[in-house]
């Protein structure tokens, strides 16, 4: 029975009974999030899933991203609003590992995740999965791409996706109302379902716990065509902005400040072999790019970043003598539409 119930669960039988809870089973292979489902994610998820307005505030270029969830105040989406609201980008205001810890997201947030952190059960796990949820239903319910004519435009509106459930239960009914409608919301929304390789992937890794990088890239030490190697130019130019100079103090913090409102949204790379930067390639494979950034008091890793909604501004008891212009490797998804590049 058990060996029946974890074999319907992966592979989309989800008609069966789960009354029986399974404590202990023997998954098939282990599924590494680097190797396997981060490719997955890149190729059907980050397109939608990797900006500011993903929808739902769902994050899909990184496992950060996964971890903090998708956003139950829709507000980012009210046209009525008349006042700017808190923004919420992953890595400064938002949860991320290690990054601005003073400000992590929490309750006060309003983020939930859409995996079950909770439970060891391979089935509560996939049974309370937004991500195995959505990826069925899309399976099951293919909408008008199947439909010789049918209307993309009508059956697609844009307003009524703008819905974010926040347990597998309110899931579980959006998912009956949209297709009640004959507007079905399975994912990827309005795009072709998974394949079932693509899905037994995504199944395993949620039965095994949703588990993240096995280790993290370090920066690169070797330089390439005879030139510097990433560490070095990362050491000089943290040294540039916030070392000793000959420069009169005031006038460095003005300089330092101007480049910094040209670069912060900029992707910083330091070698002139294009080819060693295209963003098609694996993470471990390709050159990385970098992202300016301020913290307060040094460069270390446990600094708090300094998170405003404008590039000028100083949140309240900071003072501009305090602040060091520091660079941090990007280890998300890379994508188009946020890939502004500057050549250092």
């Amino acid at each position: 029975m058990r060996s029946l119930l974890i074999f319907a669960m992966l592979f989309g039988l989800n008609a069966i009974s789960l009354a029986n809870p399974i404590d202990e089973i023997v998954l098939p292979e282990n599924i590494r999030f680097t190797e396997q489902v981060k490719p997955l994610l890149d190729r059907r998820c980050a397109v939608c899933h990797g900006c500011y307005n993903a929808p739902c505030q769902l994050k899909l270029t990184s496992y950060e991203g996964l971890q903090r969830g998708l956003i139950q105040d829709h507000i980012v989406y009210d046209t009525k609003r008349r006042k700017s609201i808190e923004p919420t980008r992953l890595g400064f205001d938002a949860f991320g590992s290690g990054w601005h810890k003073a400000h992590a997201f929490g309750e006060d947030k309003q983020f939930t995740p859409i995996y079950d952190e909770k439970t060891d059960s391979p089935v509560d796990r996939l049974e309370n999965s937004f991500i195995v949820k959505l990826v069925d239903n899309r399976r099951e319910n293919p909408g008008p791409l199947n439909d010789q004519g049918a209307d993309l435009y009508d059956s697609f509106q844009a307003e009524k996706s703008r819905v974010c459930p926040t347990t597998p239960q309110d899931l579980n009914r959006h998912l009956i109302d949209r297709l009640a409608e004959g507007q079905p919301s399975g994912m990827p929304y309005g795009l072709p379902a998974l394949d079932d390789e693509q899905v037994r992937t995504l199944k395993i890794w949620v039965a095994q716990g949703s588990q993240g990088p096995e280790s993290i890239k370090p920066v690169q030490s070797s330089a390439t065509a005879g030139g510097p190697s990433d560490k070095e130019v990362l050491s000089a130019l943290e040294q540039y902005f916030n070392g000793p100079s000959d420069i009169k103090k005031s006038k460095r913090r003005l300089v330092n400040r101007y480049i910094y409102e040209h670069l912060f949204l900029a992707h910083l790379y330091f070698s002139e072999d294009e080819a060693d930067y295209r963003t098609n390639l694996p993470l471990a494979q390709r050159r990385d790019f970098y992202e300016m950034i301020r913290k307060v008091g040094s460069c270390d890793a446990d600094a708090e970043v300094i998170a405003t909604r404008k590039p000028w501004q100083l949140p309240e008891g900071v003072k501009e003598k305090n602040v060091k212009y520091c660079f941090r490797r990007i280890d998300s998804t890379i994508v188009h539409k946020t890939h502004i590049t500057y050549l250092m």
